[in-house]
């Protein structure tokens, strides 16, 4: 198997995990065991874990730099509030990325039959 997904770094502090949690960036998996654990207990073997948060923080910042350069377009195709909301969720994002609060990983595992 093999997947991406966004989530909680191990070892965050609680006081971060519950305001990373409430945050809900888009896509954010908000389990308290980590990834390799939850995969682990499902069978998995042969778990590797490929960190590519820094893609993920350079891709939200050309997200939030296209949304801005076409704001008016946007906001007339998607409404302004969309628009706003969006905005606001590019740059929550980029403010946990920076903080160490959110990563995105490649996660491979192997289930053996």
């Amino acid at each position: 198997m093999a997947f991406y997904t966004i989530h909680i770094p191990a070892g965050t502090p609680p006081d971060h995990y519950r305001r990373t949690a409430r945050a809900r960036s888009p896509g954010l998996a908000s389990w308290r065991r980590t990834q390799t654990d939850l995969l682990r207990t499902a069978g998995f073997t042969g778990i590797e874990e490929i960190d590519v948060t820094a893609d993920f923080l350079d891709t939200t910042g050309r997200w939030l730099q296209a949304r801005t350069r076409h704001a008016d377009e946007l906001s007339r195709s998607e409404g302004a509030q969309s628009l706003q909301r969006r905005l606001k969720d590019n740059r929550a994002t980029i403010r946990a990325i920076q903080a160490g609060l959110l990563r995105r990983s490649l996660f491979l595992a192997v289930r053996p039959l």
